[in-house]
């Protein structure tokens, strides 16, 4: 689980959440890694985070209300929660297989593949 403020450099390595409560993130994560959400609790990501790997939902919701620089998005279970405009990397692939993708505002995306269910206002 991770909480707090910080950073963390991931490197190439994926760091995987598992939680099942609500946590909050107020850090950066950063590095060529990705960040895989398990479990059946809410992680909340706000500052600006730099990793460039996959970002994977297979559990509980991932919210993000600060910025991703993630080539992928894939939600294969679970939900995705983007709070606000222009969360995502203008060239992210975005994939729904399973579960929900939550959009804030307005988003420009590489690429959207959807299986799931879309949402919005």
């Amino acid at each position: 689980s991770i909480l707090g403020a910080g950073s963390i450099a991931l490197g190439s390595a994926t760091l995987t959440h598992t939680g099942t409560t609500a946590t909050s993130f107020a850090g950066t994560l950063s590095g060529t890694g990705g960040l895989l959400k398990q479990g059946t609790g809410t992680l909340t990501l706000s500052g600006n985070h730099g990793y460039t790997g996959t970002t994977r939902v297979t559990g509980g919701t991932l919210a993000l209300s600060g910025t991703l620089a993630s080539s992928t998005v894939e939600i294969a279970g679970g939900a995705f929660t983007l709070t606000g405009n222009e969360r995502l990397a203008n060239t992210a692939a975005v994939n729904v297989t399973s579960g929900s993708l939550t959009l804030g505002g307005t988003e420009t995306v590489g690429t959207l593949a959807l299986s799931g269910l879309l949402d919005g206002s």
